[in-house]
């Protein structure tokens, strides 16, 4: 619609219904003056949105190329890790295998001393147990001696008192 076509047909109408067509008229105006500017605007500004968008893919694949490389990394890392962590454990297995040797060869030295005791020990039993074999039975022993005297004498008293009662 153009102007002198609306103003043709206000001068038809009634006061309301120009009222109404001038309102029409103005806000598809309105509508198309925001049409026209945004295309404006997106025409003067095409070559900063293409290098916004530009800007923002390249972005985009930085982020991509750094997560790769550090997927990559971690990957190196973690190699880098558990060999150090397998070679700690092969440190500290040797650590306490040489600890362990030497606890029994400290264990040793200080039981020499002991054993060497025990050992003459073995060896005085076996000479005292051999020099009792060659010997002969000694008799009775001095205490066992006694007791039989004793007994010997009481036995005596005993047969007197049966041949001599004293009551």
């Amino acid at each position: 619609m153009n102007p002198i076509d609306i103003a043709q047909k206000w001068s038809s109408m009634t006061a309301a219904s120009a009222w109404e067509a001038w309102v029409e008229y103005t806000l598809a105006c309105q509508e198309n003056r925001a049409k026209v500017q945004g295309s404006l605007i997106r025409l003067l500004h095409r070559t900063l949105y293409a290098a916004f968008t530009a800007w923002q893919d390249a972005a985009a694949d930085r982020a991509h190329q750094r997560a790769k490389i550090a997927t990559c990394v971690a990957r190196i890392s973690n190699r880098s890790l558990a060999e150090a962590f397998h070679g700690w454990q092969e440190a500290l297995h040797h650590q306490r295998d040489l600890q362990d040797r030497l606890a029994s060869c400290l264990q040793r030295w200080r039981l020499q001393g002991l054993a060497t005791a025990f050992q003459a020990f073995q060896a005085n039993a076996v000479k005292q147990r051999k020099a009792k074999a060659v010997q002969p039975y000694p008799g009775p022993s001095l205490a066992s001696t006694k007791l039989t005297i004793v007994l010997q004498y009481l036995q005596q008293i005993l047969k007197l008192d049966k041949c001599f009662p004293l009551h």
